[in-house]
């Protein structure tokens, strides 16, 4: 056990104490509210953060490629500090602004005129149809769902080339199953559970995860500001498990070798998924992993002074037209950085 480590977390579950009894007791906020979600997540970041103070051994593992391990300390404390202003600045945000914007939302999509005439029944699958034709041009370009699927960890190389029809594709299914939701959840549920459910399947034969939980994520402030207020309840927690054991089977897909497993023994991939579950949801919802790389790498290496943002400026040029094109997400640089490699932005990786 770290002592340091262990105050600083204990510092930061106090201040989450006060922001929580503030919500509860202050403002009275709606539970799908940008703090309340923002402390929900916050919350559970705070008990992965005791995993690091009990386990300091899970930071020198990481600390192989660096010579200074007490960054995490710096980190920890930054990490907190942050915590504390986005909260701060966020009422300021919601005190100022949010009211308005939730107010515009209403009026949009509440209009006789916009939800009956331009948004007419017909329109989700009209949105539905084009996204699947697209997804299945994808898939063929790829070698099939079985090849995909069977190379997870190669998606990024197997799509490459193709990131705007990726994305215009993945935003046009969850467009679809939040739009069949909105227009079927009153008049039709079974259709509108249907069809969400559906566009959730077209988006998982793509590999992955963050767009799934997206359109889930949608489809609860539909339902709540739309439908009916959600009330949370012990039922709903079977459900949150199901997702979240599903989101981490997913990623340990992309591990060479696993997609292999779970068709030959599906029950032990299960106990895989279950042993490994806290090390990936303590990476998951916290970011000291990534923060302890980038400040360990910038102890030891010159500042790149917004050079890293220069990528963006060869975003628009497709990958199959620019071999050497620089990632536009800097999160491959981390990865590097972990490797030990030196990064001088813009640089392919």
């Amino acid at each position: 056990m770290d002592i340091y480590l262990l105050f600083i977390a204990i510092t930061n579950v106090f201040l989450l104490a006060i922001f929580i009894f503030i919500e509860i007791v202050w403002f009275k906020s709606d539970i799908v509210s940008p703090s309340k979600i923002f402390l929900f997540f916050s919350t559970l970041t705070a008990l992965m953060l005791f995993r690091f103070a009990f386990n300091p051994d899970i930071v020198e593992d990481l600390s192989g490629s660096f010579k200074d391990y007490y960054i995490i300390y710096e980190v920890y404390g930054l990490y907190v500090i942050s915590n504390f202003f986005s909260y701060i600045f966020l009422r300021i945000f919601l005190a100022t602004h949010f009211k308005k914007s939730i107010k515009l939302f209403v009026i949009l999509f509440r209009s006789n005129n916009f939800s009956k005439e331009r948004l007419g029944k017909l329109f989700p699958f009209f949105c539905l149809f084009a996204s699947m034709s697209a997804l299945f041009f994808l898939l063929i370009s790829v070698g099939g769902v079985g090849l995909l699927w069977c190379n997870l960890g190669l998606r990024q190389d197997l799509f490459q080339g193709s990131g705007y029809l990726l994305k215009t594709t993945m935003l046009g299914l969850q467009f679809s199953g939040a739009l069949f939701y909105f227009k079927f959840a009153n008049s039709s549920p079974s259709l509108a559970y249907f069809m969400v459910f559906v566009s959730s399947l077209l988006l998982l034969t793509l590999g992955g995860r963050g767009p799934i939980l997206i359109l889930l994520f949608i489809v609860i402030i539909v339902h709540h500001y739309h439908v009916k207020r959600i009330n949370v309840k012990l039922i709903h927690l079977p459900v949150v498990t199901v997702l979240i054991f599903g989101a981490i089977l997913l990623g340990d897909l992309r591990k060479p070798g696993m997609a292999e497993l779970v068709l030959d023994s599906p029950s032990l991939a299960f106990q895989e998924v279950v042993s490994s579950s806290v090390q990936h949801l303590s990476n998951y919802l916290t970011s000291i992993k990534r923060d302890f790389i980038i400040q360990s790498y910038f102890a030891e290496n010159d500042f790149w002074f917004g050079s890293s943002y220069s990528s963006l400026l060869y975003a628009p040029i497709p990958s199959s037209h620019f071999a050497d094109k620089p990632p536009v997400d800097t999160g491959r640089y981390v990865v590097a950085m972990a490797d030990g490699l030196k990064i001088e932005p813009p640089m392919p990786i």
